[in-house]
């Protein structure tokens, strides 16, 4: 994923590019572009611009495409108020009367009880930095010396990887 800000950059990069070599004026240099993803999956690691974090957040995002098309159908889940609920939850949009949503933050611990077993059940959390804090408590707990490991990857004839 990039953020809406690298976004525009590259469309601007092409698009003077394209103005210099064929003196043409069409949003990004009238390259075709196909993108797809799951936008609300991961956000952009490290967006400058939290005001455009997502690409289709960004200023060229409508004028890009002749044609966008999102899917709708949800086919991992079967039960419309926990997809009503997901959904919600990945806008920002949250019923909190929902009773799924209950279910779902009463089946959860709070972002500040981080307790010493290792299999815990699954937890959600609005912010990056609530993951990176509490994984951060969790390995400090453990109590033993960080291993690193560095890895080394040649690229060999035939394309072979070893």
């Amino acid at each position: 994923m990039i953020d809406g800000e690298l976004f525009d950059n590259l469309e601007f990069v092409s698009n003077t590019i394209s103005k210099s070599l064929y003196k043409g004026d069409k949003p990004w240099g009238d390259l075709q572009l196909i993108i797809s993803g799951y936008f609300f999956q991961l956000p952009p690691i490290n967006a400058p611009n939290p005001q455009i974090e997502f690409a289709f957040e960004s200023v060229c995002w409508e004028t890009t495409f002749d044609i966008q098309m999102e899917l709708t159908h949800v086919y991992r889940q079967s039960d419309s108020q926990l997809i009503e609920s997901l959904e919600g939850i990945q806008r920002g949009q949250v019923d909190r009367d929902n009773k799924n949503f209950k279910r779902l933050i009463n089946d959860t611990t709070s972002v500040n009880d981080v307790s010493d077993e290792i299999d815990q059940e699954t937890r959600f959390f609005p912010r990056i930095d609530d993951v990176r804090r509490v994984n951060q408590e969790r390995f400090k707990s453990v109590g033993k010396e960080v291993v690193r490991f560095r890895a080394v990857v040649k690229v060999l004839r035939y394309g072979y990887i070893s």
